[in-house]
Order: structure tokens, then sequence, then C-alpha cells
């Protein structure tokens, strides 16, 4: 009966952050179904912009003389906008090329293939976060809290069953934009060593982009850093020439040495407040030797705060690309942004809000 009830409080955290934004979601695809075939690449670029500008530029792959994009549309909810080309070269997306076909598909669509108290928990690793870009630090939050609650050998079957959703090179993989490598940055929040040692084994990737090293006492979780109970990633990327690291072979080290964490992550402070601390942290001198050298991945990690408290702005500004879209005039807006003052993560609604006055 008390497995029952902890199924079901994780069920519960699991799906109310889903259902909170559910009609906003609902009312996006109304609003994106304003794309259609006969339409140029253009005139659909151009719609996204209005209402998605992280999403303006869609993500796309070229297969027989078409080519697709995706567009994430959130909570697991993705575009696809197939199009054709109208002139050479075959391999770049024109303005004037056609929309042929519109569709929208779901996590929601892996449901069926998995039991009841799996699917919530295999979706929330989907809806968290990988390396790169756009990364989240709220959505790994909720995926490790949800997962917590489920236990060890439970958690640890949800990420196996993520990891065998589909390959990098399968076609289903990249149009519901599965991610093995996820797996990697939920399992080293989730769980604790049993020897108290803090620091976690690193996923063998490849060359880490950007190339630093820090003293793995300073940040024993790299490439994630956490304050407050905020993770970020200082990762873009890796660059691998073989074949890199099986998740679930990684899972196997968490499974015999360590527990799950004792306690959630309850952030207390907000994730730009969080951000200004870590960059002026003696750690993070030890990294980046000037405001030069640690410019590029400052921006990269003021973008993620950002991203993470995006349910308060409306929308996404388009961060896709790093240009100086986060430089100091816009951060400064940011952080004196009435919308993102007094923030506090909330419990039950597993995410950022404003709290009713100063903490204590």
């Amino acid at each position: 009966m008390k497995l029952n009830r902890i199924l079901w409080s994780c069920v519960l955290i699991c799906n109310l952050h889903a259902f909170v934004h559910a009609q906003d979601i609902d009312l996006l695809k109304k609003e994106l179904a304003a794309i259609k075939p006969g339409m140029t690449y253009a005139e659909a670029t151009a719609l996204l912009k209005q209402r998605l500008p992280d999403q303006a530029q869609p993500l796309g792959q070229d297969r027989n003389e078409e080519w697709t994009g995706r567009v994430d549309v959130g909570e697991g909810v993705y575009l696809l906008l197939r199009v054709k080309h109208m002139k050479a070269p075959k391999s770049h997306i024109l303005p004037e090329d056609m929309i042929t076909d519109v569709s929208f598909i779901s996590f929601d669509d892996f449901r069926p293939s998995m039991t009841t108290k799996l699917f919530p928990l295999v979706r929330l690793i989907h809806l968290s976060s990988s390396w790169g870009d756009s990364f989240d630090p709220a959505a790994l939050v909720r995926a490790v809290n949800g997962l917590r609650l489920a236990g060890k050998d439970t958690a640890l079957q949800a990420m196996r069953v993520y990891a065998g959703l589909g390959g990098p090179e399968s076609e289903q993989a990249w149009k519901y934009n599965i991610d093995d490598q996820r797996v990697f940055l939920v399992v080293r929040l989730l769980f604790e060593r049993k020897d108290g040692n803090a620091m976690m084994p690193r996923p063998i990737l490849g060359q880490i982009s950007p190339d630093i090293r820090p003293n793995p006492k300073d940040w024993p979780l790299f490439p994630l850093v956490v304050v407050d109970d905020i993770p970020f990633c200082l990762c873009r990327g890796y660059t691998l020439a073989g074949v890199p690291e099986d998740p679930s072979q990684h899972l196997k080290y968490y499974e015999k040495n360590c527990e799950i964490r004792a306690q959630r992550l309850s952030p207390r402070i907000s994730p730009l407040t969080a951000v200004d601390q870590l960059c002026e942290s003696d750690s993070w001198r030890r990294v980046f030797l000037d405001d030069t050298a640690g410019a590029d991945t400052r921006e990269m990690l003021r973008i993620q705060a950002v991203r993470s408290v995006s349910n308060l702005l409306g929308a996404m500004p388009n961060t896709r690309r790093f240009n100086g879209a986060l430089g100091e005039k816009t951060w400064n807006a940011y952080r004196s942004d009435e919308r993102l003052s007094l923030l506090a993560w909330d419990d039950e609604k597993q995410c950022f809000l404003k709290r009713a006055s100063p903490p204590h």
C-alpha cells in the first residue's frame, strides 16, 4: 500500500506540470495550424517567429529529395514540416521552397507501448535536457524529483526504457527528438554515492566543448554545476571519432555504487541570481582566468537561466545561436524585470514562480 501511494505521488508530480501547460500547448497548436501545404518556407517561418521565436529556424534533415523540419512546440509535441526543394542546391532550404505536408506528433504516441507506471517517468526523462544550447535547468529538476519518488529500481528501469527508444540514426528518434544522452545528465543528479564521495564518473562521449578541465572537488558533477539545487550545464556537446558510451552501460555503475538522492531538489533563489553567483565564484575564476575566457560560457549559462523561467516570460527569445543575444544590456534587463523578481521553486507545480515576499 505504501509503495502504491509513493508511485501515485510520483505520477501526480510527473503530470502536474504538463497539465498546467496543456492549454498553452493546445492554443499554440491551433495558431500553428495556420501553416498549411502550399505556403512557402519563408511564410511558414514568419509565423513561427511570431509564436515561437526560439524555433523560428526549424532543425531539419534531407531525405528523398525533400526536407523535413522539426519544431519543438513544447511538452513533447512537435510540428513536422515537409518541404519540396524547388531549386538547387538541394541540401539548402530556400525561402521560396514549398511546404508539402504539415503534421503534429507527440511523445504521448509511445504511451501504449509502456506500462502505466513507467510512461510518466519515461516522459519526464524525455522532457529533461540534453547537452547544448537548449539545456533547461527547470526541466532537469522536474525529472529528478519525479524519478526520485519512484525509487531506485523503477527509476533505473525508466531510464533504460528511454535509452532503448531509438538510436541516433533512426527516423523515429529524429522525429520525436529522442536523445538517449539525456540519461547521462539525469542520473548524475538523481543518485548519490554510497561512500559519500560527491564525484560521479564522467560519461565517455569524446572531447568536451568548451575544452575546460575544472578541479573535480570544485564541480564534482561536471559538466553539471549545481547552485542552490539549480543545475547548469557547462557543456555544449562532445566531439567523438568512435562510438559513444551506451547509457545502459553507464547506468550499471549507479545501480551498483549509488542510492537515489535523499532529498528532492527545491531551489530557493532565482536561477538568474544563481548564474551571477556561479560566475563570480572562486571555482569559476580557477577555470576561466579572465572575463574574456569565460564570456561564451557565461552567456550560455544566462540563456539556460532565462529558459528555466520562460513560463513567466510568455515566449523564449531566439537565442539558438550565440550572437550576443544575452549580452550585458539584455541580461541586466532580465535581472530588473518585475516578472522575474522574488523567484523560488514551487514544489507543488514544479516550476519557478514569484514568491509573495523576500526570503528570511
